[in-house]
């Protein structure tokens, strides 16, 4: 559940304002309501999060709100069904930084990590993914002892075979420029 001092990270490539990016960590200062809103059935109006390091636009002077800790809206998505439906989502783009997935840390990069493997590597190379998030060994722990030979390069499988083969091939044919009718002639094109 939500609530002030939650840690979060920032879930959409909604931000690109300095010291924001999809899978910035913050932690939750101030949850806002509209007035009257009943906090079980309606979404904050705007929830307040401080992120180390951004430096980004300060926040207006609210009282109670220092000006680096940046609000979060609700974000609205709207589309149409086949059939002409009209449907809306509307959800705050964070989730709760205390527990997730390793499909879900790929691309983020971790100050710290306490990392559950289980009791068998789910598939090749998740633990290597699992751990490679984090940026200094300092800052990772394991939870439960884990199988050393999971870190090793798994075996290759049928699939790896056929992407190495097709990668072979594709190298072997060379490039060959089609340029669907263009005057190309101010491009410069070089082999690399």
């Amino acid at each position: 559940m939500l609530a002030e001092g939650a840690k979060v990270i920032l879930n959409r490539n909604l931000w690109t304002s300095k010291g924001l990016v999809n899978g910035a960590q913050g932690v939750v200062k101030k949850i806002w309501f509209d007035q009257g809103s009943n906090a079980c059935s309606y979404l904050p109006a705007v929830v307040f999060v401080k992120f180390d390091g951004y430096s980004g636009p300060e926040t207006p002077a609210w009282e109670g709100i220092d000006p680096y800790w940046v609000p979060i809206v609700p974000a609205v998505a709207q589309w149409e069904t086949k059939v002409g439906q009209a449907l809306t989502c509307t959800q705050l783009p964070l989730m709760l930084a205390w527990g997730i997935t390793i499909h879900k840390s790929q691309g983020l990069t971790l100050e710290k990590a306490v990392v559950e493997l289980g009791s068998k590597d789910f598939s090749a190379g998740l633990t290597f993914v699992a751990i490679s998030q984090v940026k200094t060994l300092k800052g990772l722990a394991f939870r439960t002892h884990f199988d050393h030979a999971w870190l090793k390069k798994p075996k290759e499988t049928d699939t790896m075979l056929m992407l190495k083969k097709d990668t072979e091939h594709r190298n072997q044919l060379g490039f060959q420029l089609n340029p669907y009718g263009m005057d190309l002639s101010e491009y410069t094109f070089t082999e690399d």
